[in-house]
């Protein structure tokens, strides 16, 4: 006995009628967020022959320089860790200040970024 499945042909996908009705939703090129730089690397300061001192100011200066140009973005990551916190929290003012931190981080977050282009 031989078993055949048949299977129906395939047919072109159609879009629904949702897809249809609405537009393409594009992201303006200026609101899309701004790429991070990695941190740092201290390996080639471990490996050069300067002077401890010269080594350990140039890292502090490229460690402020790097937290300066991604304040916002630590802001943010930390308002979402307090508001992921909330979520643990039973006792309710510790739950609405923790809200409220992450809150305020968002907004201090999105009043850092530059004005849009238009």
């Amino acid at each position: 006995i031989v078993r055949r499945v048949i299977r129906p042909k395939d047919k072109k996908a159609e879009k629904s009628w949702l897809s249809k009705t609405l537009p393409e939703i594009m992201t303006p090129q200026n609101m899309a967020p701004k790429q991070t730089q990695p941190l740092p690397d201290i390996k080639p300061i471990m490996a050069s022959n300067k002077s401890k001192k010269d080594q350990a100011k140039k890292f502090g200066e490229d460690l402020f320089k790097w937290i300066k140009e991604n304040a916002g973005i630590i802001i943010l990551n930390a308002g979402s860790v307090c508001t992921l916190t909330a979520f643990t929290r039973s006792d309710i003012l510790e739950l609405r200040c923790l809200s409220m931190t992450g809150s305020l981080s968002s907004v201090v977050y999105f009043l850092s970024l530059p004005a849009p282009k238009v």
